[in-house]
């Protein structure tokens, strides 16, 4: 793809970080986007800022840990702005503990997100 004039573009993780830095970096090519983020607060922050450049930028508040949330952005993304072009998976968490200490819990959680996310995103972008 030599140009994102026009495409639509899906970014997860986009309330902060490298999410926010793609988010205006597609914007400032003329990509149309899908911003999700499970931080409200910070995705509302980053959308309201690239409209106010005159991108057209939608906000869908994610958790990329959870199946069905991922296909409910899918499908919201299909519904506002049409197929998606582009879907970047970047939404992601990190946890710092010896494996000794670290309680399964938070790996899974970790995995959630990480792994499944990912996968589950490929899943419910790609028929688009």
């Amino acid at each position: 793809m030599r140009s994102f004039q026009g495409k639509i573009v899906v970014i997860t993780g986009a309330a902060s970080g490298i999410g926010e830095a793609l988010a205006k970096g597609m914007a400032a090519q003329g990509a149309r986007l899908m911003l999700a983020d499970i931080d409200a607060a910070g995705l509302e922050r980053v959308c309201a800022a690239l409209c106010t450049q005159g991108c057209d930028a939608h906000a869908w508040v994610t958790d990329t840990g959870n199946e069905a949330a991922i296909f409910e952005l899918a499908a919201q993304t299909l519904a506002k702005l049409g197929h998606a072009d582009v879907v970047i998976n970047n939404a992601g968490v990190g946890l710092i503990a010896p494996v000794e200490n670290l309680p399964t819990a938070d790996a899974h959680w970790l995995m959630n997100i990480n792994f499944w996310g990912v996968v589950h995103g490929c899943q419910a972008f790609l028929p688009q």
